[in-house]
């Protein structure tokens, strides 16, 4: 009974409940329950109200984040141009651990929290970790990544189609 009364008052996103089929719930994939959780207490909750600049592309990217709730917009800064919409429990930013500038700007698009993780301090995490828990973590950004990629081929392909066609 108090094992359920604390998870009462702990934050869904603390144990990933309610975002199983999103980014989110991926990220951690094949993490244990304790894991998860040390993992998920390196996030920081940040609220962001409506059309607030929450990266600029070219900047440096120092974090990662997770959408817990509203929604935010990818843009081209240079020529204005929306990549796309991320909703609750997208990941955005992740290839912070990869680039060391951002790709693109993000603006909320409502009222939006977020998860923010630092990448030194996550990757800190890690170097106090078994070494499979970090290639999982990679693992688990790259499919994330590659997913994006497939969604970025697929509105590629609708644009040309529609070019060619004079829509």
């Amino acid at each position: 009974m108090e094992n359920s009364e604390q998870n009462q008052f702990r934050p869904a996103w603390l144990t990933g409940a309610g975002y199983q089929d999103t980014d989110f719930g991926r990220l951690l994939q094949g993490f244990s329950n304790y894991e998860r959780e040390s993992f998920l207490q390196l996030g920081r909750e940040v609220e962001y109200p409506m059309h607030s600049l929450v990266v600029e592309e070219g900047l440096p990217a120092n974090n990662f984040f997770v959408i817990l709730d509203g929604s935010v917009e990818i843009w081209s800064h240079d020529v204005q141009v929306l990549y796309t919409i991320l909703k609750r429990g997208a990941v955005f930013g992740e290839l912070s651990f990869f680039s060391s500038s951002r790709v693109a700007t993000v603006r909320t698009q409502s009222d939006s929290d977020c998860l923010v993780f630092d990448r030194e301090r996550v990757l800190d995490w890690f170097r106090r970790r078994e070494e499979r828990l970090f290639k999982l973590f990679v693992f688990n950004i790259t499919r994330i990544i590659i997913a994006k990629l497939r969604g970025a081929n697929d509105r590629i392909r609708d644009l040309e189609t529609r070019l060619r066609e004079g829509n």
